[in-house]
């Protein structure tokens, strides 16, 4: 190779030598270095035309609004040059406003709802701490240490004799709450009982071990009950007063006078009568003998019943009642006297 004529011939060989090497090492897409230049003036205008540029970047521009859907810049921004006084700092970039969250109403804290909440809240714990305490305690105390034992009511003791109440007196105040008064029989007619029941404990009779009629008690026992009834004997007493001992024949007086004493009629009517209370078994009429002071006493009417019940009803129903406009007295008669035809006997 010639050597260069000349220094510009020689600088272009050295910068073509120099831009094969760099071709053949650098990537071809690369754009040469600036400091390559091919001439002064190339290098020249290139340098006047970047410090153009950076002091066109100096200059501030207003910032526009930055949205964000836009994607950011690839290349990066020039930075300012560096000055003594600072510059005005550009407004950050406004973000969209977020949207505010719902708000939550805060339960009340000091109303008296929540306050009678918290009450319940801390009675219930203090419960479950006892009983758990309860529990814990009754664990350690082991096998060996019984439970405690449930207090019982004490048990009612056994009064005394002295001490029992008077079951007299108990009845005597009941039956006055049912508006009993003394001497004076229950019921709205005042035929009921006058007198209170009593109980009273009797010894078994001996040889005997079954439950006998008119008391009661165990089998097992040594002794029996027995229930004591004041009002059957002052009735009995006043029973017996007014319709004599009972038998099975009843008299009836005060029926009919001595000129109806051959009424064939009348037995026939009395039986038929008597029959409702039981079976009767003969009805005789019979006029008194020495007459009697009294007329009603003259004629005497005799009914046989086959028991006494029948003769108990009768004597109740026919007393007081009225037959051909007097007023019947009936009573019981002997059964004795009646078979031996002894009619005229005193009553």
């Amino acid at each position: 190779m010639a050597p260069p004529s000349t220094g510009e011939e020689a600088y272009l060989r050295r910068l073509a030598l120099s831009t094969r090497a760099a071709n053949n090492t650098a990537p071809p897409a690369e754009e040469p270095s600036p400091s390559l230049a091919t001439t002064g003036d190339d290098a020249y205008a290139r340098r006047v035309a970047m410090s153009q540029a950076m002091a066109q970047s100096s200059v501030p521009v207003e910032p526009k609004p930055v949205y964000p859907g836009f994607a950011p810049s690839t290349h990066p921004p020039p930075q300012p040059p560096v000055e003594d006084e600072d510059p005005i700092p550009s407004p950050p970039p406004e973000t969209p406003p977020l949207p505010n969250p719902p708000t939550t109403q805060a339960p009340p804290s000091s109303g008296p709802g929540s306050a009678e909440f918290e009450a319940k809240v801390k009675a219930r714990r203090d419960a479950a701490a006892a009983i758990a305490a309860r529990l814990a305690q009754m664990a350690n105390a082991g096998p060996s240490q019984a439970p405690e034992p449930v207090a019982q009511p004490p048990a009612p003791s056994e009064p005394s004799n002295n001490d029992r109440p008077d079951p007299h007196g108990f009845a005597a105040r009941l039956m006055a709450k049912w508006g009993h008064k003394t001497g004076q029989g229950l019921g709205a007619n005042a035929d009921g009982i006058v007198q209170p029941l009593a109980v009273e404990q009797t010894a078994r009779p001996k040889g005997n071990r079954s439950v006998g009629a008119g008391g009661f008690g165990s089998k097992d026992g040594g002794n029996m009950g027995r229930i004591i009834n004041a009002n059957d004997d002052a009735r009995q007493k006043e029973e017996l007063e007014r319709f004599g001992e009972p038998s099975r024949i009843v008299v009836l007086l005060n029926m009919v006078g001595v000129e109806d004493i051959g009424d064939e009629e009348l037995p026939d009517e009395v039986a038929q009568e008597c029959t409702k209370h039981g079976v009767v078994e003969r009805v005789f009429v019979h006029g008194v003998y020495p007459p009697p002071p009294s007329e009603e006493d003259g004629v005497r009417v005799f009914v046989k019943f086959s028991g006494p019940v029948g003769a108990y009803k009768t004597v109740r129903d026919f007393d007081g009642r009225f037959f051909g406009g007097r007023s019947v007295r009936a009573r019981y008669f002997n059964e004795r006297l009646f078979d031996s035809r002894q009619f005229n006997a005193p009553l």
